[in-house]
């Protein structure tokens, strides 16, 4: 059925208006900053303020508005009437996007001056009454003049020094959690570089070595960067990708110096994050700093699209842990994976129980960026799987499959020993052949490690003493495969956990359940632990009642 709208071509325009003051008001509280500069007058307004000022002008506009939507209604063919209403919204917020355009600045807090603050603009007299000759203030200054000029003329501003409100916890934690999208939704995001003259200078200025200024490179569609002087540092419109038809520029080229990030990479930053974007993005926010520590994690949650409430004093690594856990909860099994690709020293026994997690960005810094990025595309994950991977109380659960593994002499000469670096050998079938895999221990020892010097297990008090194994036994539990209700695909290339434990003498691989290994089995070890099989570049299926007589075995976990 196609809906005739021909009839509404000359709808009422008091209901037009009150539709575009919805849609204003819509767009002002969703997708605008709680406070804007508006300019050129420097002036503090709030959210209610702006949508009136974008109502103003509209006003004088509205018979453009009204002959788009006609044009819309009677060319456009719609099967349905909220069909025809979403067409009719659209150019409503296309036409709203005009009025509502507002430029945002990137930058760095002074170090030996002071800020111009919210305090410092809601003050009588304000900004007349305000010393103009503070580097605060030039800064902010030349930000406006740049915004509302010819360049840009927009009529709305923020700066985080002025706009943010930083003695209400509230409006704090609004703003932190909403600012990726702020910087996403501005007309032009201004990065203003204090330290920088010319383009060879942008790789030694401090704006690409903060936490927070990675969000506002990444999130922004239209960004410019602009000397210390105020003077553009390319003649370019948008920084970020290179002018249509032409290669990279020399300003791109300069920002893939100085922050490893190829143009490319942010063209589309609304588009869905590619196979490589979790471990990708966390090697990147490992190499920046923040004033607080709590903020690296804080400053990587737009990034990753997820949200937790602000708590400043928690310490860097329980916000970092709980970063994590809003990706664990929320994403997909192919990013999960992504996440227990790390190596390094795990999250504090205070913080959970799980060996899994991660302390810090730094644990995914043994990453080859080329290589293995380029490798992560090709492991076969199912985004959704049979079981989900989840923290609880005792450990993440995690379903894994198990295979056994055997310490590999330096030379045949010399017995093994754990000095920082071992080489395991996978221990399956004959024509399931990998090749040794070289594992990099997060501690170093000085001999052979006996009984709890390796493994913290806390199961052993369930065995006689006597009944224990003189050596450990050690497992890879591979958590990039894919299993259906008959088999299990292992892929050529992928990614495990070295697990271990004393077992019972006469131990076999069938009863390794969930007793015996639990978070303390797991070895911490400097890098992700990668495994490849021997002169094959397809996955490997095995029935699932052939597991165990080909020496492995499926398991849930919890570590």
């Amino acid at each position: 059925m196609v809906v005739d709208t021909t009839s509404e071509t000359g709808s009422d325009n008091n209901l037009l208006k009150e539709e575009v003051r919805d849609s204003v008001v819509e767009h002002v509280n969703n997708r605008m900053p709680i406070r804007l500069l508006k300019l050129p007058g420097m002036q503090l307004v709030e959210r209610s303020d702006v949508v009136e000022d974008i109502m103003r002008n509209i006003g004088s506009d509205t018979s453009t508005l009204e002959k788009q939507v006609a044009d819309k209604m009677r060319l456009g063919t719609f099967n349905s009437i909220e069909d025809a209403n979403a067409a009719k919204q659209e150019v409503i917020q296309d036409f709203i996007q005009k009025f509502a355009g507002y430029a945002i600045l990137s930058h760095t807090w002074l170090q030996n001056e002071r800020e111009v603050l919210y305090t410092d603009a809601t003050s009588p007299g304000w900004p007349k009454s305000h010393n103009s000759s503070g580097a605060g203030y030039r800064k902010l200054e030349g930000f406006c003049q740049i915004a509302s000029g010819p360049e840009y003329g927009v009529s709305f501003a923020w700066i985080d020094t002025l706009c943010i409100n930083k003695i209400s916890t509230s409006e704090l934690d609004e703003s932190i959690r909403s600012m990726y999208r702020w910087y996403l939704d501005s007309s032009i995001c201004i990065a203003y570089l204090a330290e920088t003259s010319v383009v060879s200078d942008m790789k030694r200025d401090r704006w690409f070595t903060r936490g927070w200024t990675l969000q506002e490179y990444l999130a922004p569609k239209n960004l410019k960067f602009y000397n210390k002087d105020w003077m553009p540092l390319s003649s370019d419109d948008n920084d970020k990708i290179p002018p249509t038809g032409q290669g990279i520029t020399a300003i791109q080229l300069a920002i893939q110096d100085a922050t490893g990030i190829r143009p490319f990479e942010t063209t589309d930053p609304t588009a869905s994050a590619p196979r490589g974007h979790v471990i990708r993005k966390l090697c990147l926010a490992a190499k920046r700093v923040t004033m607080k520590q709590e903020d690296r994690a804080y400053s990587l949650m737009g990034i990753f699209g997820v949200s937790f409430p602000i708590a400043y004093g928690e310490g860097g690594e329980r916000a970092f842990f709980r970063l994590i856990e809003a990706i664990l909860a929320s994403k997909p099994a192919d990013q999960v994976f992504e996440v227990l690709a790390w190596g390094g020293k795990p999250i504090s026994d205070e913080i959970h129980t799980s060996r899994l997690i991660p302390s810090s960005p730094e644990c995914y810094l043994g990453h080859r960026p080329d290589r293995e990025s380029e490798a992560i595309h090709y492991i076969p994950v199912l985004r959704l799987p049979p079981e989900p991977t989840m923290l609880t109380h005792i450990g993440l659960r995690v379903r894994l499959l198990l295979i056994p593994v055997r310490l590999v002499p330096a030379d045949h000469s010399t017995p093994v020993l754990f000095n920082g670096v071992v080489k395991f050998e996978i221990r399956v079938a004959r024509w399931l052949q990998f090749t040794p895999v070289e594992v990099h221990l997060q501690k170093k020892y000085p001999r052979y490690p006996k009984n709890t010097e390796i493994l913290a297990n806390d199961n052993q008090h369930i065995f006689h003493t006597t009944d224990i194994s003189d050596n450990p036994h050690f497992y890879f539990g591979v958590y990039t495969f894919i299993e259906d209700n008959h088999r299990v695909h292992i892929p050529s290339l992928g990614f495990c956990f070295l697990l271990g434990l004393y077992p019972p003498k006469n131990f076999v691989i069938k009863n390794l359940t969930s007793t015996y290994l639990t978070a303390t089995s797991k070895i911490d070890t400097q890098r992700a632990i990668r495994f490849q099989r021997l002169g094959h570049t397809d996955s490997a299926i095995v029935e699932k009642e052939r597991l165990a007589a080909e020496g492995m075995k499926l398991e849930t976990l919890y570590l």
